[in-house]
């Protein structure tokens, strides 16, 4: 479990990265330097809310690996007696 937690923090952090990688390159070819530096509070403005924009397409990414991460530690608790697929 603990080997899955790091994987979505690894790649998380990865991918924030590259994506605001990707926003410092976009920001410089269309805007340029001399208009990003004219307004330091709306180009700073453009970055934090794209991060919050990739946090959400992150973050429903993981969802699902995350549910079933959280189901797993169901699968292996002592108290439920009934284990088994869907049969009659």
């Amino acid at each position: 479990m603990r080997l899955v937690v790091l994987q979505i923090l690894s790649f998380t952090f990865i991918f924030l990265l590259l994506f605001s990688f990707a926003r410092v390159v976009m920001g410089l070819e269309f805007l340029g330097l001399e208009l990003m530096s004219k307004n330091p509070k709306d180009t700073l403005l453009l970055f934090c809310l794209g991060i919050v924009s990739d946090l959400r397409l992150i973050s429903a990414a993981f969802l699902p690996l995350l549910a079933v991460m959280i189901l797993t530690l169901f699968q292996s608790c002592p108290f439920i007696s009934v284990r088994g697929g869907g049969g009659f």
